[in-house]
């Protein structure tokens, strides 16, 4: 990245933080007296669950639609799930805006809490929800519900997740979505929250490297592990590709939002470095957010027409996937990898990074290939030029992603959940 690109992306990342840091501490000053720190407690079950019998559940996200990402997609296809096995469930969200797409039945089942506004944390920018009284809110919405229990997504995080735990008058269910290797809140209040975790029913992990990383800071809590789902059947080599990009070009996907862990960067760079030699390569970017300007000037006048910008893309993923020869991800961090998952239920091989939580979804050379850190644009233009000169590899590694992705379906996760939903509740 030449230096003038590299000041600009600093200044935005910089007056991002200068940002969420006010956001975040006008949102703490608002919602700490509804926190009941002093009173932060296990909670008993209202009535006895036998196993199988239809349950009453609360799912509290600051994630859903229109904001897009693993934890929007996880939230959206359990609670699908969770209603075709005739449970009855609510996602309490803040207002986020329209939610951009259809979301079917579910729409009758979602109650806004609050207003979601954006924060930088974690080299990414995460959502917090603000507004007047949100505990009061809450607390009156799980009383009414009479919810045999409330799973909390990210339950360490302001703002609906504290809170969830805090007024939720039934065990609460939490689960870790995040790897990091520092952790300003935590650090700070790691005290504050111990009483947070040590109130939950059950701890969820989607990976192992969510554990390591919560370990750091609040070590001795028990956790399982049960990964992110896939909807096999929208992702699948059987879904049509777009016509205009099945034209002879070798198509490379990226599919992420542009925050600075997620490395478009190294790709556009490794872009550029293959482009010398191969001619018919494209590159179709899907995601969005406050550093496009940033990423698009790295983007040389003769390959504009070579590397496109679709913007925000939803329901129209599974063709974009099924259009592309290869995804590459070149993330410097990540816990699991949603992205992985939905290229390789749609046969499609993988370049990403070599990091643990991407390793716990995917294989080195048998589902696509894994650069070190350390090799930047380079080695993902080396890794990417192999698939492109290799066909039959390529063929074989789609063919193994697929099967390894039908390990991770939706009906697989939801039945996991639901057997450990149905332990912590007497019978």
């Amino acid at each position: 990245m030449n230096n003038a690109i590299e000041i600009q992306r600093r200044i935005n990342i910089f007056y991002s933080k200068v940002s969420s840091l006010f956001k975040a501490l006008l949102l703490l000053a608002s919602c700490y007296k509804d926190l009941k720190i002093n009173n932060i407690q296990p909670k008993k079950a209202l009535r006895p669950r036998p196993k199988g019998s239809p349950l009453r559940i609360a799912i509290v996200t600051e994630y859903y639609y229109p904001v897009l990402g693993g934890i929007t997609e996880h939230v959206h296809h359990f609670a699908r799930k969770l209603l075709a096995r005739e449970h009855d469930v609510t996602i309490i969200t803040p207002e986020a805006g329209p939610f951009g797409r259809n979301i079917g039945e579910l729409a009758d089942h979602i109650i806004k809490v609050g207003r979601s506004v954006p924060i930088y944390s974690n080299d990414s920018f995460a959502r917090i929800s603000i507004g007047p009284d949100l505990g009061t809110q809450l607390e009156k919405i799980l009383l009414a519900g009479k919810f045999d229990l409330v799973h909390v997504h990210s339950p360490l995080t302001p703002t609906l997740p504290l809170l969830a735990i805090s007024h939720s008058p039934v065990p609460v269910v939490g689960t870790f979505h995040t790897h990091f290797e520092e952790n300003l809140w935590l650090s700070l209040f790691k005290e504050r929250l111990r009483p947070f975790m040590e109130a939950l029913a059950l701890r969820i992990a989607v990976s192992p490297i969510c554990i390591a990383s919560m370990e750091k800071f609040l070590p001795g809590f028990p956790y399982v592990v049960i990964p992110n789902g896939i909807d096999v059947n929208s992702y699948s080599p059987k879904q049509r590709p777009f016509s205009r990009f099945m034209d002879g070009h070798f198509n490379i996907l990226y599919v992420g939002r542009f925050d600075p862990r997620n490395g478009l960067d190294l790709l556009i760079e490794a872009f550029k470095i293959l482009a010398r030699e191969k001619p018919n390569i494209r590159l179709i970017i899907i995601g969005y957010g406050p550093l496009e300007p940033t990423y698009r000037k790295m983007v040389p006048p003769d390959l504009t027409e070579k590397i496109i910008f679709v913007g925000k893309i939803d329901e129209e993923r599974p063709a974009y996937y099924r259009s592309a020869h290869v995804l590459c991800f070149p993330a410097k961090k990540g816990s699991f990898g949603i992205t992985l998952l939905e290229a390789m239920a749609s046969g499609v091989p993988v370049v990403t990074t070599d990091i643990e939580g991407f390793r716990f979804v995917m294989e080195d050379g048998k589902h696509g290939l894994m650069v070190k850190a350390e090799e930047g644009a380079e080695g993902y233009a080396r890794a990417i030029k192999f698939l492109i000169e290799n066909p039959q590899k390529r063929k074989e590694m789609a063919e193994n992603a697929r099967k390894r992705a039908l390990e991770f379906s939706w009906d697989k996760i939801t039945e996991n959940l639901l057997d450990h939903y149905y332990q912590i509740l007497p019978s």
